[in-house]
């Protein structure tokens, strides 16, 4: 019974190898023994924000232990980066020819960036911690988007994007593709706020009409 609770204890905490480690010192494994027990890298997946004939261009945030995004960081110009596509078929961010309802925080902006260039009506909520860690806020401003800005870490209107949808026009929201782009949690939020407009069955009729398009991750 001891045993277990101690599991469960060292569970709980969501130890890392080192501090693992640290709790046993006459437990001092090889580097080739830790290296079997580590899980391999998951792939890292991110959003293209354009194309165009020679350039691909991605958005994403460097966080303080992020492997993958840190090692890109530290690329130079002219060094090879190796990259691989995903199924196309689950790139569903395609301008339509319809208005356009845009939902992202964070490096969710990245698809909507090339949305801003198109001549279709457009919605953009975006939300971010404060304006300085805003992504592209210049090129926003200057679409001719209706832009509602979403502050969490600042005195602002808004704090989260979901806090927008009661306010919007419902023709909006009927009328235009909605996309949701950003974190799982962010992307329940709104799917949460929707469903307090309309019942759960129209927005799973607006999915299988691909009428509302989510890409979520985390």
């Amino acid at each position: 019974m001891a045993g277990n609770t101690l599991m469960r204890d060292l569970r709980s905490k969501n130890l890392t190898f080192p501090e693992f480690l640290d709790l046993f010192p006459h437990c001092q494994p090889s580097i080739q023994d830790l290296l079997q027990l580590l899980p391999p890298l998951a792939p890292r997946y991110y959003s293209c924000s354009s194309i165009s004939k020679d350039t691909i261009s991605f958005v994403f945030d460097v966080h303080p232990f992020g492997l993958c995004t840190n090692w890109l960081k530290s690329k130079v110009v002219g060094e090879a980066i190796p990259v691989f596509e995903r199924d196309p078929r689950l790139s569903h961010f395609k301008m339509e020819d319809k208005p356009a309802l845009m939902i992202g925080a964070g490096t969710g902006i990245a698809p909507f960036l090339s949305f801003l260039d198109s001549k279709q009506p457009k919605v953009l909520i975006y939300g971010h911690r404060t304006k300085q860690d805003a992504i592209h806020l210049e090129k926003i401003q200057q679409s001719d988007a209706v832009f509602y800005e979403c502050l969490s870490k600042e005195e602002s209107k808004y704090q989260y994007v979901y806090q927008v949808l009661p306010n919007l026009d419902p023709q909006v929201l009927e009328s235009s593709v909605i996309y949701i782009c950003g974190s799982l949690k962010m992307g329940k939020s709104v799917m949460d706020v929707l469903e307090t407009i309309k019942p759960p069955e129209y927005w799973k009729e607006r999915l299988l009409q691909k009428t509302l398009k989510r890409d979520v991750w985390g």
